[in-house]
Parts: structure tokens; C-alpha cells; sequence
């Protein structure tokens, strides 16, 4: 049991060093950088096999400018992930890179969507989901509840 522990233990450290720093969600103030990721070359949808048309990308601008493209759904079952900043209870993926993970609880998440996609690649300025199962997971900030790295 005891190597059980240490090897879980193990594998949370090294998905929070992937991530860079590491804080809560109690924290305020400008702390943290914004994701650099650059723009999806998709506008934010996903590829695959269709289902993403149900699953809510929405962007509003008031000022007429380039508007945030929001991608919301509720399971994700994708090859990968991308966005600036990315909310989600649960997240199982295999490689993970993000500029600032922030472990939250799930009173502080914002709704997912009701949709669930499967396949292909998901790329937007702010996802909001529920669970996520893929391959790569890439984030600006990562704001998540439950996070295994396989």
C-alpha cells in the first residue's frame, strides 16, 4: 500500500511540474500569466467526426473587435486539447503541458455544455467542460478539479 501512495504521489508532482507554477483557486491579485498559446487555427471548433455543431462555441464583442471564441460542452473523448484557458472537473490525459495550474473546487467552475464530443482535436480561446479524456491536454491556465496524467 505504502509504494501505492508514493507512486500517486509521483505522478501528481510530475504532472504539476509540467504545468509550471502551481496555486489555488482561493488566490487573488495578478498573479499568473496569461496563455501564449496563440489563436486556434480552427476559430475553436472541433474536428473529428461532426458532433462539435451542438457543443457551443460562442464569442461575443461589444467593441466590434475580434471576438472570444468559447467552446463549451460537457464530456470530451478527443485526440487532443487546446486553449488559453481551459475549466474542467476531471481531465485524463496522457501528456500534459500548461503555463499555471490552478486546483479548484467544483462550486467554482463554470457550467460546461450538455453536448458530449468525441474524436478529433478541440482547440479555443476558453473551454469549459465537464470531463476530458485525450491524448494531449495544452493550457494556458489550467483550472481543473481532478487531473490524472497517465
Amino acid at each position: 500500500m505504502r509504494r501505492s501512495v508514493g507512486w500517486i504521489s509521483t505522478c501528481l508532482l510530475t504532472a504539476a511540474a509540467a504545468c509550471g507554477p502551481f496555486v489555488t483557486g482561493d488566490q487573488t491579485g495578478a498573479e499568473g500569466t496569461s496563455a501564449s498559446a496563440g489563436s486556434p487555427p480552427d476559430g475553436g471548433t472541433a474536428q473529428g467526426d461532426g458532433t462539435s455543431a451542438d457543443a457551443g462555441v460562442a464569442g461575443a464583442s461589444e467593441d466590434g473587435g475580434t471576438a472570444r471564441q468559447i467552446f463549451s460542452a460537457h464530456d470530451l473523448r478527443v485526440d487532443g486539447l487546446s486553449g488559453d484557458i481551459i475549466f474542467a472537473h476531471r481531465i485524463k490525459t496522457k501528456d500534459l503541458r500548461c503555463e499555471q495550474l490552478v486546483m479548484i473546487a467544483d462550486s467554482e467552475l463554470p457550467q460546461p455544455g450538455d453536448q458530449d464530443v468525441q474524436g478529433g482535436v478541440v482547440s479555443a480561446d476558453e473551454v469549459r467542460v465537464h470531463d476530458v479524456e485525450a491524448d494531449w491536454v495544452r493550457a494556458g491556465t489550467l483550472y481543473v478539479r481532478k487531473l490524472e496524467v497517465k
